[in-house]
């Protein structure tokens, strides 16, 4: 027994749905991806980084350090969080207490670290400015 040959239009085929003589989009093209994107050459040099976006926005970036901190601080900020949320979950004296102590401890620091990122960034890209 043989297969049955596939119709032109068949949706498992390449290029089906497309007009002959159409260009038809790369085979690592994206479904639905418009082939204008696809054809373009990329480029052989990168352009140097703007401190402004397309709508003219003014665009941050973070030193190493800085992104590292931001992260400990968003860690610091669930680990209160987790143990806010135990001591609701579980209102015995335990879990009450350490909300109330570590957490708003371990909370603050993460504020405290998350306002110093931002007051040192903002007082850089003052600096920069001017």
């Amino acid at each position: 027994m043989t297969a049955a040959p596939e119709k032109p239009g068949d949706p498992g085929e390449p290029g089906a749905g497309v007009a002959p003589g159409a260009p038809s989009a790369p085979a690592d093209a994206q479904p639905g991806a418009s082939t204008a994107a696809t054809e373009r050459a990329a480029p052989t040099e990168r352009a140097a980084p703007s401190d402004r976006t397309a709508s003219g926005k003014r665009v941050v970036v973070l030193q190493p350090r800085e992104a590292l901190a931001l992260r400990a601080s968003a860690v610091l900020t669930l680990l209160a969080l987790a143990l806010m949320a135990w001591s609701m979950l579980v209102p015995t004296p335990l879990p009450v207490m350490l909300a109330m102590t570590a957490g708003q401890g371990v909370g603050s620091a993460a504020f405290a670290i998350y306002l110093y990122v931002v007051v040192r960034t903002l007082r850089r890209e003052r600096r920069d400015r001017t």
